[in-house]
């Protein structure tokens, strides 16, 4: 009888092994399904990335324009014209403040 009890409790230790490790498995899937959906779902600084439905506006550098001066114009109401100024630069991929009469900019709103 005590052998056969030994036999029985190895086998419930493998069966909670076994159960622990589905768990955790199911857990990390889990995980990394939520963490790539968020990667999708926001760029690497917190903000949400640009939908479909996400107005965008095309405006052409005219003559004595500046980065500055177009983001004053397209800022959104009580919006900090940094701000403004950082998403222009973020949405046409540019690396200073410069800007040239005849470029395109994408304004995003």
């Amino acid at each position: 009888m005590g052998y056969h009890f030994q036999v029985q409790e190895k086998k419930n230790c493998r069966e909670k092994r076994k159960k622990k490790k589905t768990f955790l498995m199911v857990a990390v899937v889990a995980l990394l399904l939520v963490f790539t959906s968020l990667g999708y779902s926001f760029n690497g600084r917190g903000q949400a990335a640009a939908g479909e439905g996400e107005l965008l506006e095309k405006v052409m550098v005219q003559e004595g324009d500046t980065l500055w001066s177009i983001a004053k114009t397209y800022r959104g109401r009580g919006e900090d014209i940094r701000y403004t100024v950082y998403k222009i630069g973020k949405a046409n991929g540019l690396k200073d403040s410069f800007i040239y009469p005849g470029q395109e900019l994408i304004i995003p709103r």
